[in-house]
């Protein structure tokens, strides 16, 4: 496994979709997460070799437990081996560890089809970065994550580009002009915060609570209203561009930008 730097804004729309990936991820062998939503991330704006993302959706959750407990973290086809089975008076199988998962250390001890299982983050993440476990939100539960300042976008073994939940103080996924990576106290999100402006970012969606934002204001432009939608405006010459999302300046036009390969801002 690599950490994939798409090459373009295309390239991302294109994906049609993207994974969050939690624990259960292919990142380890042990099957992909489920729950995915349309669009989302993208790498970096205005660097060499770099994009943007499609602010229209994006993320999904990374497989962790649902409210209900189902749709538990590597549930799906090829998931991980569970960590021992806990057997009650009668031989059936009951679960010590809860429906929506704990931390203990880089670990997440979770509750998967009636049976404990144990997901080693670091481990199952080694090849991407360093990963820890994390309360995603309350009623989200314990998830793999990746760790403060790691790549949050990458590509997995099978060829899926997805991107990773994030751990520390209120973080997120944040696209700027040197990666995609996860930042502390970028602040929480709803998931009707998709597609709008939280402190000078452009919010692409919102996994449990965490965001997926592109910094606007640190790639020398602004989130602002254009037309119906949000997106990034005013960036200055030499930055990456699209015919939405990442918008120039005045005086300058997106040269090159069709629906399938970004341009760049240039003097018309």
């Amino acid at each position: 496994m690599s950490i994939v730097r798409p090459s373009s804004l295309a390239f991302i729309i294109a994906l049609g979709s993207l994974t969050a990936a939690g624990c259960g991820s292919s990142a380890a062998g042990t099957g992909t997460a489920t729950d995915t939503a349309a669009g989302g991330a993208a790498d970096t704006a205005g660097a060499a070799d770099a994009g943007l993302a499609d602010a229209g959706a994006g993320g999904a959750d990374a497989g962790s437990a649902d409210a209900a407990g189902t749709d538990a973290a590597g549930s799906d086809a090829g998931g991980a081996a569970d960590a021992g089975t806990a057997a009650d008076a009668g031989g059936a199988a009951t679960c010590t560890y809860p429906e929506e998962g704990k931390c203990e250390g880089d670990k997440v001890l979770m509750c998967e089809e009636g049976k404990d299982a144990t997901y080693d983050c670091a481990a199952q993440f080694k090849d991407v970065g360093a990963a820890t476990c994390a309360v995603i939100a309350p009623d989200w539960g314990a998830d793999c994550a990746m760790k403060a300042g790691e790549e949050c976008l990458y590509e997995s073994d099978d060829g899926d580009v997805e991107w990773s939940f994030c751990g520390g103080e209120a973080p997120g996924c944040v696209i700027h002009s040197k990666g995609v990576t996860c930042q502390e106290k970028v602040g929480t999100c709803a998931d009707s915060d998709a597609g709008t402006c939280k402190d000078g970012k452009l919010v692409l969606d919102c996994a449990g609570t965490q965001p997926y934002l592109i910094d606007c204001k640190e790639l020398g432009g602004a989130c602002t209203k254009s037309g119906e939608a949000f997106a990034c405006t005013g960036l200055p010459e030499g930055a990456e561009c699209d015919k939405t999302q990442a918008l120039c300046a005045a005086g300058l036009a997106c040269v090159g930008a069709t629906d399938e390969v970004d341009g760049t801002c240039k003097k018309q």
